[in-house]
């Protein structure tokens, strides 16, 4: 499997038609989006954290012969495949790239999406929701940090979920197999909303930047639903998420949070 992949999925991965994710002036990018792109391809066939699919290029000499890397090549960093992961989404011309490359690397492998769908729409659609996972998980961990420096009693009197959820070790939990991000994704919006709700109120933490940042992601990325509890992520196709029994959180799986 790993040499088939290496040679029908590989080198079916052209550097040229991914010339958008690239400056004018400034050179590539040190790692090879042939590369890239096909670790974003293995993440899903294999359902996998981003942890997990690092853990494999370290250690897994399949993994080193189907992308055609040597033990000294598999520095690769955690946020250089969430970066090509945001750009790809990011930008229609890219993601119009990647989804037809995609097509032609599942038409190759001859993946069943009978048993379980593997299609560029999907695999982009998965990877436009863990972005805004890590947006907005980032932004909920830099205000709790600054809340914990500057309102230390504040940031005790927190359900103990949220502190430990966002201070445990940072970015873990936007760290979703794309099997789980529906499940992340309602959590960290529904921490969100809470966590404006809870603070606008005092006039000395919302002057915090951090909390602006907090108050600007849910300006520009939510409106108020049906009722006075909905939370719905603005823009595309929208697909409704329980988040509670008192709301409902209705978010946008094509459009990238800015």
């Amino acid at each position: 499997m790993a040499a088939y992949f290496r040679i029908r999925v590989l080198k079916r991965i052209p550097e040229s038609e991914f010339a958008g994710l690239y400056h004018a002036n400034l050179g590539r990018p040190n790692v090879p989006v042939a590369i890239l792109g096909s670790l974003s391809v293995l993440r899903e066939m294999f359902d996998l954290t981003d942890e997990a699919l690092m853990g494999s290029l370290h250690f897994d000499m399949r993994y080193h012969y189907a992308l055609g890397l040597t033990l000294e090549e598999t520095g690769l960093s955690l946020r250089t495949l969430e970066y090509f992961r945001a750009r790809v989404v990011g930008s229609k011309a890219v993601g119009a790239t990647f989804d037809e490359v995609t097509d032609r690397i599942i038409e190759t492998l001859g993946l069943n999406t009978g048993r379980q769908r593997h299609d560029s729409t999907h695999f982009r659609s998965n990877m436009t929701n863990l972005t805004r996972l890590g947006l907005v998980t980032r932004t909920i961990e830099h205000f709790l940090g600054a809340l914990a420096q500057g309102f230390p009693e504040h940031h005790g009197a927190l359900p103990e979920e949220i502190r430990k959820r966002y201070g445990e070790r940072s970015g873990r939990f936007a760290d979703a197999k794309s099997s789980e991000w529906r499940r992340r994704l309602e959590i960290v919006v529904a921490d969100l909303w809470f966590l404006v709700e809870r603070f606008r109120p005092d006039e000395a933490v919302a002057v915090l930047p951090e909390f602006r940042l907090l108050e600007r992601l849910l300006a520009e990325q939510c409106r108020s639903g049906d009722d006075e509890a909905a939370v719905i992520l603005k823009e595309g196709k929208e697909i409704s998420i329980l988040v509670s029994a008192k709301s409902r959180l209705v978010t946008n799986s094509e459009a990238l949070a800015s």
